[in-house]
């Protein structure tokens, strides 16, 4: 049966993050929670730590093709060492974070996914020119926590650093649904990243 207007297609959101190991996630939970308790709440205080590649809007309908370009860069990609050095701050939207001392792995893995994303037709339409690798601790902050944490972590150390041997694909049907899993995909060139 043909009908007038076929079946909408669904777009959900997906983003495309780097995780760290859980010993980081645990430290970053812990520096997120010691500033609450001193500052009150925030946005991005409950988020798990990750390095944010990407997120844009996607038919649901071309998940499948969504993940095979993923998978064809990843493929291609060597694993690489990201080294958490430090803390730094966005000022245009109250925002600080963990800075990436070696940046360029992350800038290269990202431009070969929107590229990729591009070639397979799939939507660029959100996807940024660019991206500023980092980790963020606080976003969207008051003026009143945006002062605090420039005072309390502009000159307080932390170093740490981890291979980066997978992206993680996460999804959501809208703004206010919580981010699921999708995939996990792993780099399929693995070397030992510590030596580079």
């Amino acid at each position: 049966m043909l009908t007038l207007f076929p079946p909408s297609n669904t777009l959900c959101e997906y983003f495309i993050i780097i995780s760290p190991p859980h010993l980081i996630k645990k430290e970053v939970k812990s520096i997120k929670y010691e500033f609450a308790k001193k500052n009150g709440v925030y946005t991005g205080l409950h988020s798990h730590a990750h390095i944010t590649l990407m997120n844009f809007l996607q038919s649901e309908e071309r998940e499948r093709e969504l993940a095979q370009s993923i998978r064809k860069i990843v493929s291609e990609q060597p694993c690489f060492y990201v080294l958490l050095k430090g803390f730094d701050f966005f000022p245009a939207n109250n925002t600080f974070f963990i800075n990436i001392k070696n940046k360029k792995p992350i800038e290269k893995l990202y431009e070969a996914l929107r590229v990729s994303l591009y070639q397979n037709r799939l939507s660029l339409k959100n996807i940024k020119k660019g991206c500023t690798p980092h980790l963020t601790i606080g976003r969207k902050l008051s003026d009143d926590q945006y002062i605090n944490a420039y005072k309390s972590f502009s000159e307080k150390s932390y170093t740490a650093g981890f291979n980066v041997d997978s992206l993680t694909l996460l999804k959501r049907g809208n703004s206010v649904d919580r981010w699921s899993h999708f995939i996990e995909v792993p780099f399929i060139k693995k070397i030992d990243c510590t030596l580079l």
